[in-house]
């Protein structure tokens, strides 16, 4: 990300975490009664706000003379902002933010989710707004690696890594199904490592080989 920003002071530095094609910052910041900048980034990216502290107030714009949006704390903590797009923020009488950035691959992460982006909808700002989905999966990525996945754990029944082979093979059981392709492209699609990793996950979670399995559903 390029930045030109002026009145921010970090605190205990940035924290960041990886995963497929995707990247989130967690940022603490303090900041000057007058401070503000402009942001953009080469990857469509999520701005999500999880503290402020001060009565202040804070204006989101997209160009420097475009009118200015006024974030409300409550009711428009998340922002989209697509791959190449600056964003020009003034914040005024605001003590302190912490704030998360997730940064997306947007070819890795539809193959990760096995659903197609819409490119329009990608190339479409949406500022200001609440999902309270989104806001609790924000709030996660704050916590230690273990307390993650006793998280989600708690919230889906599954560790991570299982929840994401189950999901994958519920699609590839849908593609087997429904599609000719051969195992070597549904491996791809699923985002198994080749055939052979994604027949041995299969066999070991379905008890079965794909193909048999695949027989023995059209019968």
């Amino acid at each position: 990300m390029q930045n030109k920003i002026g009145g921010f002071s970090v605190v205990g530095g940035m924290h960041r975490r990886h995963w497929n094609g995707i990247v989130a910052d967690i940022w603490n910041v303090n900041c000057a009664a007058q401070a503000g900048g402009y942001y953009v980034a080469r990857d469509p990216r999520l701005f999500i706000l999880l503290e402020q502290r001060g009565a202040g107030t804070t204006h989101v714009r997209p160009t420097p003379r475009a009118k200015s949006q006024l974030q409300d704390y409550d009711s428009g903590r998340i922002s989209y902002i697509p791959a190449g797009m600056e964003l020009w923020v003034d914040i005024s009488g605001v003590e302190f933010v912490r704030h998360l950035d997730i940064h997306f691959n947007a070819e890795i992460v539809s193959q990760r989710l096995m659903e197609n982006i819409d490119p329009a909808q990608l190339d479409r700002p949406q500022l200001h707004f609440n999902d309270q989905r989104v806001m609790a999966l924000a709030e996660l990525t704050g916590l230690s690696q273990s307390h993650f996945s006793h998280a989600f754990k708690a919230s889906t029944g599954l560790p991570p890594h299982q929840w994401q082979t189950q999901a994958r093979l519920e699609r590839a059981k849908h593609l087997l199904l429904n599609s000719e392709m051969p195992l070597t492209t549904v491996a791809v699609e699923t985002g198994f490592a080749d055939q052979a990793h994604f027949t041995r996950v299969f066999r070991k979670n379905v008890g079965a080989a794909p193909a048999s399995w695949k027989r023995s559903r059209l019968a």
